[in-house]
C-alpha cells in the first residue's frame, strides 16, 4: 500500500493583487504555494489562478489527491476564499504574499495561512534540471521533478538532507527550511546552461558563499516496452560511457504513479554507473492499460517486460538487472525478480513481508494509537477492519460488516476515514472496490521470497508502524531462509517513516517539516548495487 504523508482537510486557492490599488483580474492571476498551520502541523498547498470574471482557479494538495474549483472574493486586498471540504481563507494581499485566518469543518478546524506566489513554469520545461550534479568535494546532489508543480525535488545524496525547490524564475528556485515549507528562503538554485545543455548548479545559501556543483554527464532516453496489449511508456538513464551497463528498473508504490526516481536516486545510480529504466503505471500518463483492475502479478509483469526490453539492447548487460520497489513496489520488486529468471538484484523499501491486509490492520492500531484513541475504540476499530477483511476476502459475514458499518457511520464514529488507515469501506456488497482490492490485499508474499535466488536487500524505517516493521522483517528473513537464499539484508533505520525519511523531533504524521532521509540511506543502496553488479 502506498501511504500518504501530508496532512490535509482540504484544498485551497489564493489569488494576488498590488497592496493598495485597484482590483484588475489580470493582476491576481498566478500560481501560490504555501499553506496553512493546524494542530501543531503544517499543511502544504498549491494553486494556478485563470483571469477571468470572476477570477477562476484550482487548487490541489498534491500529497492526498485532493483538487477542485474555488470562489474567489475580492474587495480592495481582502480576499475571501471558500472551496472543497468546507474550507474558507479570509486574508490581506500583499504583492505576492497573501496571508490571514482559515477555517475548516464549519470552524472546528481553525489556523492560520500564508501563500507565496512563484513562477509559473510549464512542467515539461522542468525536466530539463533532473539529474546528478557534483560539488567539488565530491558530494552528488540528486535533482528530479516534484509530483507538485512547479517544482523540484533536491537532494543531497551524502547528507540525505532534502527539500521541495519552487520556481521564482525559468532557471531559479528558493528552498525553505524544511521540506514543504517554502519560507523563509534557506538557498537558492540557479542553474547553468550552455546552449540548450544544462552544464550546472549554484548553490546559495542565505548566509553563505555560493557554491558550484557540475552535470555528471548522463543519457535520457524516453522509450517503450509491451506487456501483452499493454503499452508502457518511461524513460531510460543511461551513463554518458559506454556500455554494457548493469541496469536497474523502478517498480511503483500504490495508486496513479508516475515515473520516477525516488528523490534523483536514479540519476544518482546512472551518475554511478548503472542504467535506470523508470516508467508510467498502466493507465496513468502515457502508458495503456488500467491499474485499478491490476493485481500485483500485473504489475510485476509490467517490471518483467521492462527488463526484457533491456535485456535486448546492446548498452546494457543483459546478466546484470534488478529490480526497486518501494511501498507497494515492495511485493511486486521480488514478485518480478522470481518472473525474470535472470534478476541479478532486487532492493525493497518498506513492506514486502507480510499480506497488505496483515500490514494495514497494524498501520491502523498503529495511527489510532497516536491519535489517542482509547483501547476500546482501537479494539472497536480494529474489528470493522476485520469484518471488512472477511468479506472482501470470502465474500461470507456482509450482515456482520455492513451492522459494523452502520454504527461507525451513523453518526459517524471518529475513527472512521482515519487519515493513513484503512477505517472505511464500501456501502454496499456489489461495489466494484471489493473485487480491485481483494486482487491485491491478500497477496501473501512467502512462496516468491521461498523462490526468489536473487540477492536482496530490504529496508525499513523504524517509526513506520514498529510492530509492522518488525513483523515484516522477521517474516521476509524466514522466507529467504528457508528458500535457502543465502545474499539477503534486512535492515531498520531509526527513526525513519515509511519513506526513509527521518522523523526526529518531527510529529507523529509530520511531512512539511520534515529535512532529510535518514542518515546513509543513499549511499546504502548505492554501494550494495554496486556491489551486486561487480560480481562475475
Amino acid at each position: 500500500m502506498m501511504k500518504r504523508s501530508l496532512m490535509g482537510a482540504a484544498v485551497i486557492l489564493a489569488c494576488g493583487v498590488m497592496a493598495g490599488s485597484a482590483q484588475t483580474n489580470s493582476a491576481i492571476t498566478g500560481t501560490w504555494v504555501g499553506g496553512f498551520e493546524a494542530g501543531g502541523e503544517f499543511g502544504f498547498y498549491s494553486a494556478t489562478v485563470d483571469a477571468g470574471d470572476p477570477p477562476s482557479g484550482i487548487g490541489s494538495v498534491p500529497m492526498r489527491d485532493l483538487s477542485g474549483p474555488l470562489r474567489i472574493t475580492l474587495d480592495g486586498p481582502r480576499v475571501r476564499i471558500e472551496g472543497p471540504a468546507s474550507v474558507v481563507l479570509s486574508g490581506i494581499i500583499d504583492r505576492d504574499t497573501m496571508t490571514g485566518d482559515f477555517e475548516a469543518q464549519g470552524g472546528r478546524t481553525k489556523g492560520a495561512f500564508r501563500l507565496i506566489r512563484i513562477a509559473t513554469v510549464e512542467p515539461a520545461a522542468l525536466v530539463r534540471y533532473q539529474g546528478a550534479y557534483q560539488f567539488d568535494d565530491g558530494r552528488i546532489l540528486m535533482v528530479e521533478r516534484a509530483p507538485m508543480s512547479p517544482a523540484l525535488g533536491v537532494t543531497d545524496a551524502s547528507s540525505g538532507v532534502a527539500r521541495v525547490v519552487f520556481a521564482v524564475a525559468p532557471a531559479t528556485f528558493i528552498a525553505g527550511p524544511s521540506v514543504l515549507v517554502p519560507y523563509p528562503t534557506e538557498y537558492t538554485l540557479s542553474f547553468e546552461t550552455s546552449g540548450n545543455r544544462v552544464t550546472g548548479v549554484v548553490r546559495t545559501s542565505q548566509a553563505g558563499r555560493p557554491e558550484r556543483a557540475t552535470r555528471v554527464p548522463t543519457v535520457e532516453e524516453e522509450v517503450s516496452f509491451r506487456n501483452g496489449d499493454v503499452t508502457l511508456r518511461g524513460t531510460l538513464v543511461l551513463p554518458a560511457a559506454r556500455g554494457p551497463h548493469p541496469a536497474l528498473v523502478f517498480t511503483h508504490g500504490g495508486g496513479a504513479a508516475l515515473r520516477e526516481w525516488f528523490w534523483g536516486f536514479g540519476h544518482l545510480m546512472a551518475a554511478r554507473g548503472f542504467a535506470v529504466l523508470a516508467y508510467d503505471k498502466r493507465g496513468v500518463g502515457a502508458s495503456s492499460g488500467g491499474w485499478r483492475d491490476a493485481g500485483f502479478e500485473d504489475l510485476a509483469d509490467d517490471a518483467v517486460a521492462a527488463a526484457k526490453f533491456l535485456q535486448g539492447r546492446p548498452d546494457i548487460n543483459g546478466t546484470r538487472i534488478g529490480f526497486w520497489g518501494l511501498s507497494q513496489g515492495a511485493w511486486i520488486a521480488p514478485l518480478a525478480g522470481v518472473r525474470f529468471k535472470d534478476t541479478a538484484f532486487v532492493m525493497t523499501l518498506s513492506g514486502g513481508g507480510l499480506t497488505p491486509a496483515e500490514g494495514e490492520l497494524l498501520d491502523s492500531e498503529w495511527e489510532l494509537r497516536k491519535a489517542g484513541f482509547s483501547e476500546a475504540e482501537i479494539a472497536d476499530a480494529l474489528a470493522f477492519q476485520t469484518a471488512k477483511n472477511t468479506f472482501m476476502r470470502v465474500g461470507a459475514g456482509w450482515e456482520d460488516y455492513a451492522a459494523r458499518r452502520t454504527r461507525a457511520t451513523q453518526p459517524r464514529a471518529p475513527w472512521y476515514g482515519l487519515p493513513w488507515t484503512d477505517l472505511s469501506g464500501p456501502p454496499n456488497a456489489d461495489n466494484p472496490e471489493w473485487g480491485r482490492t481483494r486482487r491485491f490485499y491478500f497477496y501473501d508474499p512467502a512462496p516468491t521470497l521461498r523462490a526468489l535466488r536473487a540477492p536482496l536487500l530490504g529496508l525499513f524505517g523504524e517509526l513506520d508502524t514498529p510492530k509492522g516493521v518488525e513483523l515484516n522483517g522477521k517474516a521476509m528473513s524466514a522466507a529467504l531462509s528457508e528458500g535457502g537464499n543465502r545474499d539477503f539484508t534486512v535492515r531498520v533505520f531509526p527513526n525513519g517513516r515509511h519513506n526513509l525519511m527521518d522523523m526526529s523531533g518531527a510529529s507523529p504524521n509530520e511531512f512539511a517539516r520534515l529535512q532529510r532521509f535518514v542518515p546513509g540511506l543513499f549511499e546504502v543502496m548505492a554501494s550494495w548495487l554496486l556491489e551486486r553488479a561487480a560480481r562475475q
